[in-house]
């Protein structure tokens, strides 16, 4: 008898975890208009932490938008455009972050001509990169900022490396208008102003098309309207992020923008046979990633002196380090 209720009480926890397991994973279809709202929000915590930018508050977030790495990628008819930008600080054993202490920017940037054959990268035709903030192993807490370039014809591979300032703090250079041209928020700037009539949700348009929420992940995909992109070129005389999407599909994550992804159907051959192509994609993380150095020179009579480190040159996220003073 006792056997018998242990079985049953066992066969009923069973179930309990199993129905909880499900509730976990279930699926919750959102409206469009619930889909766009979650979008604006998730803008605005995203960015909650840019003392520049108008969703700024500090209660809300303290690092969402100040500190963040995120990797961007652009295709164009002609050339694909990677950006990698970091900004970091001390993070130590407790995982606080220190942003006082040891606040970096880093930025590097890449343009290849597309490959004819395959359609991935081919040649690469210029880059540069900039960091800013305190060295290691320095002997004062003066903040450095380099910038370096490859020609952009491509055709030189040495890089050119120049000292822009001298003691400029990474507050100082997050506040010039060179760094806000790759802000966090000037890559969601035009997802902020899209109407709510630019998207497209319509499912019998793309049956893949709408928002599931799924526990802390919310899946967005969607067309827009060629009356926006259009509209939008002429107010601003950019093109826009969706022009020529097929479509398009954003991951909000606890309540923050985590990937944007664009892509255009392209046919293979034969009226028959499409492939998605990534026009578009951004992947943001909101703790920043830190980065190693190079090492510092074994000259005695300057050992804060930072040489061209040859092993770095194929590293596209160290390529700025080969700046020298």
């Amino acid at each position: 008898m006792r056997t018998k209720k242990t079985a049953c009480l066992l066969l009923i926890v069973i179930l309990l975890l199993s129905v909880g397991a499900v509730a976990l994973t279930a699926c919750n279809n959102l409206t469009a208009q619930e889909a766009y709202d979650a979008l604006k929000n998730a803008i605005n915590l995203s960015l909650a932490g840019d003392p520049l930018d108008p969703a700024y508050d500090p209660e809300v977030s303290e690092t969402n938008g100040y500190i963040f790495a995120y990797k961007e990628s652009v295709r164009s008819s002609g050339n694909i455009t990677n950006t990698n930008v970091n900004v970091h600080c001390d993070q130590d054993a407790s995982y606080q972050l220190h942003v006082d202490e040891d606040l970096m920017v880093d930025l590097y940037q890449e343009t290849w001509s597309i490959n004819d054959v395959t359609g991935g990268t081919g040649t690469k035709i210029g880059d540069f990169g900039f960091i800013v903030g305190p060295y290691p192993d320095a002997d004062s807490d003066e903040e450095r900022m380099f910038y370096t370039e490859r020609p952009a014809d491509g055709n030189n591979g040495e890089y050119t490396a120049n000292k822009l300032y001298g003691n400029m703090t990474a507050e100082d250079f997050i506040e010039t208008e060179l760094f806000r041209k790759y802000s966090l928020a000037s890559r969601l700037e035009e997802l902020r102003n899209m109407p709510f009539d630019a998207f497209v949700f319509d499912e019998s348009v793309n049956d893949s098309f709408g928002a599931v929420q799924q526990i802390n992940l919310v899946t967005i995909t969607f067309g827009v309207t060629s009356e926006y992109v259009e509209n939008y070129y002429a107010e601003t005389g950019k093109h826009s992020i969706f022009e020529g999407c097929t479509y398009a599909e954003i991951e909000l994550t606890f309540g923050r923008v985590s990937n944007i992804y664009v892509y255009q159907e392209e046919n293979l051959g034969g009226g028959f046979f499409n492939l998605p192509q990534e026009m578009y994609s951004l992947q943001i993380t909101y703790l920043g990633q830190n980065i190693s150095f190079p090492s510092v020179s074994t000259d005695p009579s300057n050992s804060n002196y930072y040489t061209l480190d040859e092993n770095l040159l194929g590293r596209t996220d160290l390529a700025f380090a080969k700046a020298i003073y």
